[in-house]
């Protein structure tokens, strides 16, 4: 365990099925201020695995839902894989791959919180939207900074192993129950979940589709994951209602403050307003 004033020790938890795009960007960027990561494969045929293989301080297990999307076996998953982390580690994150954890200053971020008792912390969400794929070896935020806000991605996602005895995801882990010693930082404008689904359109059309063709009756009984059962047509107007309404969400200048919520038109609006009030 980490002293009191120096940085907490995180260990991070998250499920990969053919994420090679995504996957160096989420190493680049957690590998700042993660300590362990445990990545959960489900049986990719991308070049995922080779790439977590090559990364340092990564663990790769295999997880097998029989080729399908089944919320319950992940949701069961997130509940439970982070105990191990107990007495080893201070904070656990548990989230997607396409989730990316953000403060400017995040090693401070998680120093401060620990030394105010903070046993959780609630990020701000914004689904983040580009017009193509990101091709550098730099951040993905530096490429694509700019989203709509997107409540939905408000995750519990980051916690003390130590003090939450149970975190009781729902399907989708957008919302929890957690159990034990809980103390939740509340929207803290500087600590941000940067969703990042919408990198271009192609790639947005062509992830709905897996996702569709993987959907599992378990989810489809359930309405899990209904969204990726959107038509084209649909899914074409709201990336592009995301893109017209995009405002810059990571502001890189140093003579500037990223530390804002600017929820005028919200990725729910966006979404209402292309299904109807019923989705």
């Amino acid at each position: 365990m980490s002293t009191f004033t120096s940085k907490p020790i995180v260990h991070l938890f998250t499920i990969c099925h053919n994420e090679q795009v995504l996957l160096p960007y989420f190493l680049r960027h957690y590998e700042c201020f993660v300590d362990e990561m445990y990545f959960f494969d489900n049986y990719s045929t991308d070049r995922s695995t080779e790439i977590i293989n090559n990364h340092e301080n990564t663990h790769l297990i295999q997880f097998d839902s029989g080729n399908q999307v089944r919320d319950d076996l992940l949701v069961e998953l997130k509940n439970n894989c982070w105990k191990e982390s107990r007495g080893k580690a201070d904070f656990v994150i548990v989230c997607d791959i396409d989730e990316f954890l953000y403060h400017i200053n995040m090693k401070e971020f998680l120093v401060r919180i620990k030394e105010d008792g903070y046993t959780a912390a609630r990020p701000i969400g914004y689904s983040m939207v580009g017009q193509d794929l990101p091709t550098s070896c730099g951040q993905i935020y530096r490429e694509i900074s700019k989203g709509v806000r997107a409540s939905w991605f408000d995750k519990l996602a980051l916690f003390n192993p130590n003090m939450i005895q149970e975190i009781d995801f729902a399907p989708g882990c957008h919302e929890c129950s957690p159990r034990g010693i809980v103390k939740i930082l509340q929207s803290d404008p500087g600590f941000k979940l940067l969703h990042y689904h919408y990198l271009d359109l192609q790639y947005a059309i062509e992830r709905h589709k897996i996702y569709a063709e993987r959907l599992s009756d378990v989810n489809k009984k359930n309405k899990w994951g209904f969204h990726y059962l959107w038509d084209e047509t649909k899914l074409r107007k709201i990336f592009y209602l995301h893109q017209f309404h995009a405002v810059p969400v990571v502001i890189l200048k140093e003579d500037q403050n990223d530390c804002f919520v600017d929820d005028r038109i919200t990725s729910s609006d966006i979404v209402r307003f292309v299904l109807g009030p019923e989705k």
